[in-house]
């Protein structure tokens, strides 16, 4: 990692995770999945237009 904000940015990552795992069970966990999804989705397509833009 890059900086010691990224590791901490990734266990406060993990933290909320977990608290939202425990009180939506099951289906919090398909939400978890599918925002994470969307967030990988979402870097891909910015990191595309950045390339291309220089």
């Amino acid at each position: 990692m890059a900086t010691p904000n990224a590791g901490w940015l990734v266990l406060a990552g993990l933290a909320i995770r977990l608290v939202w795992e425990r009180r939506r069970g099951e289906k919090g966990e398909q939400e978890i999945a599918l925002v994470g999804a969307g967030l990988i989705a979402g870097d891909s397509v910015h990191s595309v237009g950045t390339v291309f833009s220089r």
